[in-house]
């Protein structure tokens, strides 16, 4: 009976407490430097806190100077007659000196780049969707925050690599038309067969390119620390998806040219 009384009617809680969690060691700016040069570091970092928002903002602002800048050096006329002459249309006098009054017009200078931009980071964005869903298939139990982290960091460094070698290869070029602006830079296969090559074979020929590979290779990596899957895994992802976007650009390429 005293045994009873004496003992008590509950367990005392224990005072023992979780241990934090591991912290990230790198902050957005020791991120962006870092991904040139130690991109496993910044990954695995990642994994433990995602960051996207200045690294993609810093992005968006190199593609905007980068094509801003770049379309100082395209001769507009050429690149509308050439243009047209490749898709088999005629125009009038009349019809060029509209198209030149639009695309001199300052609101088209600063929109052409404004959206080139806006688009690329929107299309950085939405691969990190595909590559969420087909993580999430393979078993991954990531967030959508750490991928498209990852993707933008995967994309940084080739993005400003790229941008920064095609500003000083077109101001030593002087004036050229925007179909020579796309072959000025010899990183890929399309680059060095003739403009008379049928638009879909260029389209696929010019993805071949040596900052895709950097790109790809980099994903591979990120999405291999951040998704917590193998590396043979996120290389089918990455190249399964890299595969299915280059069908429809070359069959889009070959149906509407």
């Amino acid at each position: 009976m005293d045994e009873l009384i004496d003992r008590p009617s509950y367990e005392p809680e224990s005072s023992s407490h979780d241990e934090p969690g591991p912290t990230p060691k790198l902050s957005a700016l020791q991120r962006l430097i870092k991904a040139f040069y130690a991109p496993g570091e910044v990954f695995s970092d990642i994994r433990v806190k995602p960051t996207w928002l200045v690294v993609l903002l810093v992005t968006l602002i190199t593609v905007f100077a980068a094509v801003y800048g770049a379309m100082s050096h395209v001769d507009m006329e050429a690149t509308i007659r050439a243009n047209a002459e490749n898709t088999g249309r005629e125009m009038s006098e009349e019809q060029l000196d509209q198209a030149m009054k639009f695309m001199d017009s300052t609101w088209f200078k600063f929109l052409q780049p404004a959206a080139g931009s806006i688009f690329y980071v929107a299309g950085i964005a939405l691969l990190a969707v595909v590559f969420f869903l087909a993580l999430k298939l393979a078993g991954s139990e990531t967030t959508y925050s750490r991928i498209l982290s990852s993707t933008a960091h995967s994309y940084w460094p080739p993005t400003l690599a790229s941008c920064i070698l095609g500003a000083i290869v077109m101001s030593r070029s002087g004036t050229i038309t925007g179909i020579e602006a796309q072959s000025l830079v010899k990183s890929n296969v399309g680059a060095f067969l003739s403009p008379e090559t049928p638009g879909w074979i260029l389209t696929a020929a010019r993805s071949f390119d040596i900052f895709n590979i950097w790109i790809i290779s980099l994903t591979v990596m990120g999405l291999s620390i951040t998704g917590g899957v193998s590396r043979k895994a996120t290389i089918v992802v990455v190249v399964a998806t890299w595969l299915a976007y280059l069908t429809i650009k070359v069959v889009w390429a070959a149906l509407f040219g």
